[in-house]
């Protein structure tokens, strides 16, 4: 299994590593965007593939990830040469003021003994200098930023540490039912998500604009369906020879598992925003505890949004991207591509995307741009200069997904009116929302979240106060808004403006209410580090570096009672997230599985359709093997 786990993390992440990193990517920050990155590659190629009648298969997937990344080197040498362009004026420059020197000086060097020697002298040493000046500058690559850079180590282990937990559960949790990773779920959602797999096997149509071929058989009328998540979960099943049941099974474990603590983790470290220790402590601690949060991963996965799910981790890395390319102008290209991949998993989290820049740029950019300048036209212009690599960036994204965005026009409007309002007050619905008491939390038992909140608060509140940051609780409490307005609409006109963005996300409560909760998560992690800095004496510079060694330490030591908690915290509704839609028969039982099996050894059972009541869950059998129902 544990093969199996590793098979499924290298599909997802290494076409986008290696892209992202050719791209211009440091190291750390190409790990990061790498599963975004991938599915990017995975959903755009299988599109293009479509168009041109071409199957996707594992050939097709690898000369298009190579292609990508040839257009990334592309890219990466663009910047380059300007890089070397910009150096080589420099040492022009340096040797014209050189050059200048005052006469009095060469008239000295010129009586002085020995001349050809001390000339010979000073090009060897000239020369070592600049030899030991391109080593100094690969190793200060590498270390700001790069792999040697210690200031990563603590967000991605607890990004890491935090997806393991939630991996290693769900999976125990699968491997305990009857028919173990290939038990069947049941339910209609991953119904067609697996049977989305089996088209994509059986076909080589892998096309988020072809789906129609599949969901309308009789028919054959057009339908968008974002398959981007499909596409690797079917890679996955070649690669790791597995059966469409397991290969889907798994992907909607481990693709969400590996996203969500990523995603929290680095909204902890843009709400502080520098590379800090408590930015550092913030992030790992934020990762760590994402399993802690029953509205995220579990309820997700209890409710067969797994595509949808596994788009909501992406935006938090497409955010972290996008906020860094006005600083590092080279990560453009990873960043479209990384969300190229999140709207390819799911259209509905570019809204969050989307809001959050824009109240990023307003309330932060404008006021403190990317770069500190001199004199009013400058400011005005490195302010243009931060808008406009945002803007350019979103819009190369927008410009490839726009054809799928067109052909999905048109069921938009059966996306807006779905509705799931519920009996609550005015108040309550705000109270669900705060305290993400949304449908299905109730499998949990009498989990307390005030711990949380406070927490939340805390970090909140640090990061407002010290760091500036306006945006991150203005979005926060904008979310809180959309889902309570799921539960209860409000009066016009704030109803009709708030169901604009809600209504994308299918008016639900269980859904709108996800990027609340990784913001709260986030802040939480804030808020912990916040206290111990404030314990270990952080504030007071003079006692910096033992501060911080304190610190580092005393955050090792919380973090292991604080991964127990996080797991006792979600023990019971967890396991009744992930058992219950496979512990009843009522669509698939073992019954049907033993006439499958018989059917598909019949003259002619592979190729034939075969008649029955759809309200039965015969259409499984397409999933389970190939069968035509």
């Amino acid at each position: 299994m544990l093969t199996t786990l590793w098979i499924a993390v290298l599909v997802f992440t290494v076409p986008g590593l290696v892209v992202s990193w050719v791209s211009g990517l440091k190291v750390p920050w190409a790990i990061a965007a790498s599963i975004p990155a991938t599915f990017g590659i995975y959903g755009l190629s299988a599109w293009l593939l479509g168009l041109w009648e071409m199957r996707f298969d594992l050939h097709s997937v690898v000369i298009s990830t190579l292609v990508f990344a040839a257009v990334a080197l592309v890219w990466r040498l663009f910047f380059v040469g300007g890089w070397l362009v910009r150096r080589r004026k420099a040492r022009i420059r340096r040797q014209t003021l050189a050059d200048e020197e005052p006469a009095e000086n060469a008239e000295v060097s010129a009586v002085e003994p020995a001349e050809s020697s001390t000339n010979e002298a000073a090009e060897s040493e000239s020369e070592t200098s600049e030899r030991r000046g391109i080593w100094r500058v690969i190793f200060d690559y590498m270390r700001d930023g790069g792999i040697l850079d210690h200031r990563w180590l603590l967000p991605a282990a607890g990004a890491i540490t935090g997806a393991w937990l939630i991996i290693d559960r769900a999976v125990d949790l699968l491997l305990s039912t009857e028919h173990g990773l290939g038990d069947i779920v049941q339910g209609w959602d991953v119904h067609w998500h697996a049977s989305t797999v089996r088209f994509i096997d059986e076909t080589g149509i892998a096309s988020s604009t072809m789906m129609g071929q599949l969901r309308n058989i009789e028919t054959q009328q057009d339908l968008f369906y974002p398959s981007a998540w499909h596409a690797g979960a079917w890679v996955l099943s070649d690669v790791g020879n597995l059966t469409i049941v397991e290969a889907t099974n798994l992907t909607g474990i481990v693709l969400s598992g590996l996203l969500l603590p990523l995603a929290v983790a680095l909204i902890a470290w843009r709400m502080i925003n520098n590379r800090g220790l408590t930015a550092q402590i913030g992030a790992g601690f934020a990762g760590l505890i994402t399993i802690a949060s029953p509205v995220l991963f579990w309820v997700g996965n209890y409710v067969g949004a797994w595509p949808y799910v596994a788009a909501i981790g992406a935006s938090g890395v497409v955010l972290a991207l996008f906020m860094s390319t006005p600083s590092v102008p080279v990560r453009i290209f990873a960043a479209a591509l990384a969300f190229m991949g999140m709207f390819q998993l799911h259209p509905a989290p570019s809204t969050i995307v989307i809001m959050v820049l824009l109240l990023w740029w307003l309330l932060k950019l404008v006021v403190v741009p990317s770069r500190k300048v001199k004199g009013w036209k400058a400011g005005i212009g490195i302010r243009l200069k931060d808008v406009g690599i945002l803007a350019i960036t979103g819009i190369i994204g927008v410009l490839f997904m726009l054809p799928q965005v067109i052909s999905g026009s048109e069921q938009t409007e059966d996306v807006l009116s779905y509705s799931a309002e519920e009996q609550v007050t005015r108040s309550e619905s705000w109270l669900v929302s705060i305290f993400m008491e949304t449908r299905h939390v109730d499998f949990f038992g009498n989990i307390d979240i005030v711990p949380v909140l406070v927490f939340a608060a805390i970090g909140g509140v640090v990061a407002l106060v010290w760091r500036g940051n306006l945006w991150a609780p203005v979005f926060y409490f904008a979310s809180v808004a959309l889902t309570a307005n799921s539960l209860k609409p409000f009066e016009e006109p704030w109803g009709d403006w708030l169901n604009i963005v809600g209504g994308l996300h299918y008016s639900t409560g269980h859904r709108l209410i996800m990027p609340v909760a990784m913001f709260t998560f986030a802040a939480a992690g804030i808020g912990a580090t916040a206290v111990i800095r404030l314990i270990c004496l952080g504030p007071i510079k003079k006692f910096a570096t033992v501060s911080g060694v304190v610190s580092v330490v005393m955050a090792l030591v919380v973090a292991v009672p604080l991964q127990t908690w996080a797991k006792d915290f979600v023990e019971e509704g967890s396991e009744t997230t992930i058992l219950a839609p496979h512990n009843d028969e009522r669509m698939v039982s073992n019954n049907d599985l033993a006439a499958w099996d018989w059917l598909i050894q019949q003259p002619g059972g592979a190729d034939m359709n075969i008649m029955g009541d759809p309200a039965d869950g015969n259409g499984w059998m397409y999933a389970y093997n190939g069968l035509h129902p």
